[in-house]
């Protein structure tokens, strides 16, 4: 089945699904894959410190295989290009996952990290049997800037 993630949802995946992160505007999608189990954790975290990252990376761990044996998906978290205010909120969040990421031992060649670039959206979808997936980044909501495997695409769009 198809499970579509609101803002500030966090969800266990079980194998037979495909998880859809939900647009991802300034917030932040991340999706924590056991590929050799075929299930999830996923969440669209509009702050990631406030909504409950680490408890999602925590359950990952005690449900799924070592942080070293699991794929990491994380897309999203467009910056303002005006207001500096909110682009100072928006890359600090970035760097508190990134670190939450390190501590927790997922910085490694299975951690796909994809922040879009100003003013875009970003849609990732991941089917947990078969681990394909799709990030989509569109600038303004509309103008496709890249869409395909995140593994593939470019570290700045």
């Amino acid at each position: 089945s198809y499970i579509k993630l609101e803002q500030g949802n966090v969800k266990y995946i079980p194998s037979g699904n495909i998880v859809d992160t939900g647009t991802l505007g300034p917030c932040t999608g991340v999706i924590i894959h056991d590929k050799k189990m075929q299930r999830a954790y996923a969440g669209h975290f509009v702050d990631p410190e406030i909504d409950r990252l680490e408890d999602m990376i925590k359950s990952a761990i005690s449900k799924f295989s070592k942080p070293n044996q699991l794929e990491v998906y994380v897309a999203g978290n467009s910056v303002d290009e005006e207001d500096l205010t909110q682009r100072e909120f928006e890359l600090r969040d970035r760097k508190f996952v990134l670190n939450l990421l390190k501590r927790y031992g997922f910085l490694d060649p299975r951690t796909h990290i994809r922040w879009s670039p100003l003013s875009c959206s970003a849609h990732l979808w991941l089917n947990v049997d078969t681990a394909e997936n799709e990030l989509e980044v569109k600038k303004y909501f509309q103008e496709i800037v890249y869409r395909g495997d995140i593994k593939k695409a470019p570290n700045r769009l």
